[in-house]
């Protein structure tokens, strides 16, 4: 038996769109191949690599389409045998060829208590192992030769999320900034990724410093 919310969601939208224009709009950024989270205590796959006989795929109801953000999602989801045939939209990302004002720069460096001059690499994940933070701590550590042979300040590495979400994972992550040196380590809130608030680290130092969705929101709410 397929899922049984998902079903009835289909038929009441399918009933409701019978005659009148519209449709639904299945997005996805993650497909079965691409969503590789692992169990924490057997380490195997969560999700099968693959739909099976229990998995509601997206249905041909009224104008409906199926969006998927990559041309490789797209060429995954074409072996799914879904009714409707998958489209590749990239994300709507902001032109930034201005650049940002100097105002919001220092406004956020200000929010982030950030030294004056030094680059800021942004690793946009929750923490958990199928993210790769672990890369981002050995890209960030393979700049220190360059910047040293270039006479330029070490970047931050601002990652969002919560060492606690994955805690095994953000042991890693710690033991991974003290074997390769990176003063200031990793920081991050307690709670989950979704709870509010953070413990700031020194302005020196290189560190990776989880953010939150609360306290981004809240960061909003008082520049309103």
């Amino acid at each position: 038996m397929r899922s049984a919310s998902a079903v009835a969601l289909a038929d009441a939208a399918a009933s409701y769109f019978t005659g009148r224009p519209g449709g639904i709009i299945y997005w996805d950024h993650d497909l079965f191949g691409s969503y590789a989270v692992r169990g924490s205590n057997q380490g195997g796959r969560i999700y099968p690599e693959w739909p099976n006989e229990l998995t509601p795929l997206p249905r041909a109801i009224g104008a409906s389409r199926w969006i998927v953000v990559t041309e490789a999602l797209r060429l995954e989801a074409c072996t799914y045998g879904a009714p409707l045939e998958p489209e590749w939209i990239p994300n709507a990302l902001p032109d930034l060829a201005g650049g940002a004002s100097s105002a919001d720069l220092a406004e956020f460096a200000s929010q982030e208590d950030l030294a004056p001059g030094r680059a800021v690499l942004l690793n946009p994940v929750r923490i958990f192992g199928v993210k790769g933070v672990d890369w981002a701590i050995r890209f960030l550590a393979a700049l220190r030769q360059v910047c040293g042979e270039s006479d330029q300040p070490m970047p931050y590495l601002l990652v969002f999320g919560a060492l606690d979400e994955d805690e095994a994972y953000g042991r890693s992550l710690r033991a991974l900034v003290a074997e390769r040196r990176l003063p200031g380590g990793v920081r991050g809130p307690p709670g989950s990724h979704r709870a509010g608030g953070r413990r700031s680290g020194p302005g020196g130092g290189t560190e990776v410093r989880p953010r939150t969705q609360g306290q981004r929101g809240r960061q909003r709410r008082a520049q309103a």
